[in-house]
């Protein structure tokens, strides 16, 4: 739960002007929480190669720190093997105030859950503890052991070294996603929250998007909205036949050229594709079938449908 205290390690530089912890990544660090009983050497992590795994760093000052930074260099390994510092990810725990607890196991309070970029340096409020993700990405073909390092955390008045070592299995993970996910993904509001209209910018940003997707093993309902499958329609006879059939011209060459990528690339294991003239909707609200404009219960529809 956000108030368990059983968890947790402090670090050999706390002090009491400063604590300075580390837990694993499964643990929500609440806020009021005291530093941990037990004590250790180093903030540590344990993974397979081709796997992201992270841990908390945690700083609770008992003054409030400007401009803390922390800096993680390249970890070294067995013989020359390294792991280099672009593989490792600080992010900063933020956190959001829950009124009403959803089920027994939640509580009022500050619950950790974000998870923004530590791109600049923040503030540390004083008398609580503020957890930093600290996550290594190990790349594929380094060998297995352990690979030791420091992180530096900087301060206004400040400077600290924490130990870092991570344990690397002798084994790969493949890259394929073996949990699968349908994520609902606006572009709308994409383009909308960033104020985009021209299509290089669209695109850009999409593939920003995507990757960061691919990273966290999520699949979108649709990896292509800028790359839909393009259907040209047939003009409808005025004499139309009872049981005619009108074939469209359909162009899938965008959508197999965005899909490839999304599925032998960014390794995406499920998409919806939209089939025209469903008709669909939500709880919300409800979209009648229609293809073209004409209605399901037109004899142009049918012969398009068909």
């Amino acid at each position: 739960g956000l108030y368990a205290s059983h968890y947790g390690e402090v670090l050999p530089e706390s002090s009491d002007d400063v604590g300075l912890w580390w837990a694993s990544s499964g643990w929500k660090v609440a806020r009021e929480r005291g530093l941990p009983d037990t004590r250790g050497g180093a903030l540590t992590i344990r993974a397979a190669r081709n796997e992201a795994e992270a841990a908390q760093l945690v700083l609770r000052p008992e003054r409030d720190l400007q401009d803390v930074r922390l800096e993680v260099r390249d970890l070294k390994g067995p013989g020359r093997a390294k792991i280099k510092a672009d593989a490792i990810d600080v992010l900063r725990v933020a956190y959001v105030p829950v009124t009403t607890p959803t089920d027994p196991t939640g509580a009022k309070g500050l619950w950790p859950d974000p998870l923004p970029p530590l791109r600049e340096s923040v503030d540390v409020q004083g008398g609580v503890n503020q957890p930093f993700w600290v996550r290594v990405t190990v790349p594929t073909g380094v060998p297995a052991g352990v690979y030791r390092g420091e992180v530096r955390v900087r301060a206004e008045d400040y400077k600290a070294t924490v130990p870092i070592e991570v344990e690397v299995y002798d084994f790969d993970l493949p890259d394929k996603m073996t949990c699968q996910t349908a994520f609902g993904f606006s572009t709308g509001n994409v383009w909308k929250y960033h104020g985009l209209t021209d299509e290089t910018d669209k695109r850009a940003v999409l593939e920003r998007y995507l990757d960061n997707f691919a990273a966290h093993h999520i699949s979108p309902y649709d990896p292509a909205p800028l790359d839909p499958v393009r259907i040209d329609w047939p003009d409808v006879p005025a004499d139309l036949k009872p049981g005619q059939v009108l074939k469209p011209n359909i162009d899938w060459t965008a959508w197999d050229r965005a899909m490839t990528r999304a599925l032998d690339e960014r390794h995406f294991n499920s998409f919806r594709l939209a089939i025209p003239g469903m008709g669909g909707g939500t709880f919300h609200s409800r979209r009648e079938p229609k293809l073209n404009g004409y209605g399901e219960d037109t004899a142009a529809y049918g012969a398009l449908f068909r």
